[in-house]
């Protein structure tokens, strides 16, 4: 049976955005490696977009809470505190 799509993004563009996706997450996977990230769990949708859980099988919750706000400052972001659950200094 054959797999219908909507024809509103071409599949040539997807595949695309799915390379770039993977570059990108290539370069930050080499990134928390180098600056000693946790690990995440990733997803790459077909649009290219990047998603990293902390999952519950290699963390505690509070690990959880933890992991990902540990990414986004080692990517240079600035947090709002509390943020998902961090206690605010």
């Amino acid at each position: 049976m054959p797999v219908w799509r909507s024809e509103a993004v071409p599949t040539a563009t997807l595949h695309r955005w799915q390379s770039n996706g993977q570059k990108q997450l290539a370069a930050f996977l080499a990134h928390g490696a180098k600056v000693d990230l946790p690990s995440l769990m990733w997803t790459l949708a077909s649009s290219g977009a990047l998603t990293g859980e902390a999952d519950g099988l290699s963390y505690t919750p509070e690990g959880q809470r933890t992991a990902f706000p540990q990414w986004l400052r080692g990517r240079g972001y600035t947090l709002p505190a509390p943020f998902r659950g961090e206690v605010a200094e």
